[in-house]
């Protein structure tokens, strides 16, 4: 799904929990296509826990924080988790009543109904999206043992959500200057502005529009709007994320620091499928999310995924996260039977290892060396290679462009018929990802070209026999 979910007012800036009115936010948009069309966001609040306000915002940034933490959103929407861990990130002391406060808040969010017309655009099926959901559900799971009360709690997230963080993965979000913020006005307009300026440094909107958008019930007035976000416009100057505010008449102009937007461009990976390699290789190491995203971003993509290639080749003794974070930190200095063998293919990139893998790649490696199973010597097939690029054509709308580049590289189609199309990879570990990943997402479009019941074949070509 297109449109980040922050787009829309979420988060009532007041805690009047006896205000239980549906909150609609509405906005006319012209397509060249469509035509006028009217979005409607509506946000519904929990009768028996009220609306959604301040705590809850801290508590949702937390959550998203925590999933950031873990390495990025679960395939199957499912985070488990801890109330003291969760805690520990949204900065709250430890007591019963803290836990309690968490507790209703993750409640709130599941119980809180958003109601939307033509909120989402789904590529898939090129339409957009009416739907009632809620962003998550929550299972508290208290379990008492001889050894104590042990705590894990789940929250399966909606698929709407899901598919708009596996949009925004990579947009990164600077928490630091998001908790450095006391006003719940100023964190607010922190995401808003900084989702809705793109690429640039300023964006400009009318007044009346902002208040809607933030939003600031009981604002009505020039004067009072104005009033009530003069205290959060101060802190993000203060934090370095506004470089001033500018003001023309009904409509304000947000211009964010330079030195945030530079900051700003290098957390954001996703235009960078070397970026993209490092950190999903870091990540298969089990080095932490946030870890591996500073790790790439200070030392460079070659250097990690120089070190992570490395990794299987080393005796080590205890984690390999973290020799794997030591060693790119430190520039470890490696023997030549501490690296990898010498390779001129970006396929040798491709490799998202399970711990497993990880133990046996170079066992994995020799035995395939020495018995030739599983690798043949192949030549593309020009029919099957011109269905192959068609394929490819029809899947881009549902693979990312740099999961393409990297994963599809050096692929090409061997042989065809009416049942089936074989593709060759440059190595296992390509065919075992790309099986894994996307098999039923090409199957799905080779369908439309054969039979219903057409297959994906995948073949290992031997090193150095591309024609």
């Amino acid at each position: 799904t297109e449109i980040n979910i922050q787009r829309y007012p979420l988060w009532d800036m007041r805690s009047d929990k006896d205000d239980l009115e549906p909150r609609t936010y509405k906005k006319v948009y012209h397509d060249q296509q469509e035509g006028y069309f009217k979005r409607e966001w509506t946000v519904v609040p929990s009768v028996e826990l009220g609306p959604l306000g301040p705590m809850d915002q801290d508590v949702f940034t937390g959550v998203e924080e925590l999933v950031a933490r873990r390495g990025g959103m679960p395939k199957d929407g499912q985070l488990e988790f801890t109330l003291a861990e969760l805690r520990r990130i949204v900065g709250w002391t430890k007591s019963g009543r803290t836990n309690r406060l968490l507790r209703e808040s993750l409640e709130r969010v599941a119980m809180t109904s958003i109601r939307t017309k033509n909120a989402f655009y789904a590529k898939d099926t090129e339409s957009f999206i009416s739907d009632t959901f809620t962003i998550w559900s929550v299972h508290f799971n208290d379990t008492v043992s001889m050894r104590g009360k042990a705590s894990v709690h789940t929250l399966k997230f909606h698929s709407l959500f899901v598919n708009n963080w596996l949009c925004q993965y990579l947009k990164g979000l600077d928490t630091s200057l998001y908790w450095a913020l006391e006003s719940p006005i100023a964190k607010r307009l922190y995401r808003l502005i900084d989702e809705q300026r793109g690429k640039e440094l300023v964006w400009d909107v009318e007044l009346w529009e902002l208040a809607r958008r933030v939003p600031l019930r009981g604002a009505a007035q020039r004067s009072t709007i104005l009033q009530r976000l003069a205290p959060a416009h101060k802190q993000l100057v203060e934090n370095g994320f506004l470089e001033r505010i500018d003001q023309q008449e009904d409509a304000l102009y947000y211009v964010v620091a330079a030195d945030f937007a530079r900051r700003q461009r290098a957390r954001d990976m996703s235009d960078d499928p070397r970026q993209a390699i490092a950190l999903e290789l870091l990540l298969g190491y089990g080095v932490r999310g946030d870890t591996a995203r500073d790790l790439v971003l200070e030392h460079g993509p070659e250097r990690c995924i120089y070190y992570a290639k490395a990794a299987p080749y080393q005796k080590i003794k205890k984690s390999r996260s973290g020799w794997l974070i030591e060693a790119i930190k430190e520039g470890y200095e490696l023997g030549e039977n501490q690296i990898p063998p010498p390779s001129t293919s970006v396929a040798s990139m491709q490799t998202l290892f399970s711990m497993d893998e990880l133990d046996n790649t170079q066992n994995k490696r020799t035995a395939e060396e020495s018995s030739g199973e599983d690798t043949v010597t192949v030549v593309a097939n020009p029919e099957a290679e011109e269905l192959w690029q068609t394929v490819l054509g029809d899947i881009s709308e549902q693979i990312n462009a740099p999961s393409l580049r990297v994963w599809f590289e050096g692929t090409f189609a061997v042989a065809v018929d009416e049942q089936s199309l074989t593709i060759c990879v440059p190595n296992n570990f390509a065919r075992e990802y790309i099986e894994k990943r996307f098999q039923e997402i090409i199957e799905n479009a080779l369908s439309n070209h054969l039979s219903p019941t057409s297959a994906l074949e995948i073949v290992v070509a031997a090193e150095g026999n591309y024609e």
